[in-house]
């Protein structure tokens, strides 16, 4: 059952505001609760939903997807907190070692100058490392800079 009574009841109602004649506005009135725009036949319409529930429904919805949101900023927060730190000495001894085999693969291939470079990158990571300092003389006295050498 509709808001406006029994259809029956509706119909009968405009067709006698239809016969009693009336101004143009009482008749279009009238027809406007049966007929619409779009309507062939005369069937009435549904009448229009509360705007009050349609407002407390869109801020519902809008709210479950503001607490969504917030929950899941939370947990990404809470992993930031919790994640594993990354070992960095551990990567810089990855690095070094890196350095120092393309350093030797180029000593070996012939390319000192890209060996003397790679044993600097790798001085770089570890000074102290004997190693890396030999390998760059090494490199060096196959260049014949000799300057260098000497200043090492």
């Amino acid at each position: 059952m509709s808001s406006y009574g029994h259809m029956s009841e509706m119909n009968r109602k405009v067709k006698e505001n239809r016969e009693k004649g009336g101004s143009s506005t009482e008749r279009k009135k009238s027809t406007r609760l049966i007929k619409g725009s779009r309507d062939k036949f005369n069937v009435a319409r549904r009448p229009k939903r509360n705007k009050i529930v349609a407002y407390i429904v869109t801020l519902s919805v809008f709210a479950g997807l503001l607490l969504t949101g917030f929950k899941a900023l939370q947990s990404y927060n809470t992993y930031e907190l919790n994640r594993p730190e990354i070992d960095v000495p551990e990567l810089e001894r990855e690095n070094f070692e890196l350095f120092m085999s393309y350093g030797q693969y180029d000593l070996e291939s012939g390319d000192y100058e890209g060996a003397k470079i790679e044993f600097e990158h790798a001085l770089e990571i570890y000074p102290d490392s004997d190693r890396a300092l030999q390998s760059l003389k090494t490199a060096n006295e196959r260049l014949n800079n000799y300057q260098q050498f000497d200043d090492l």
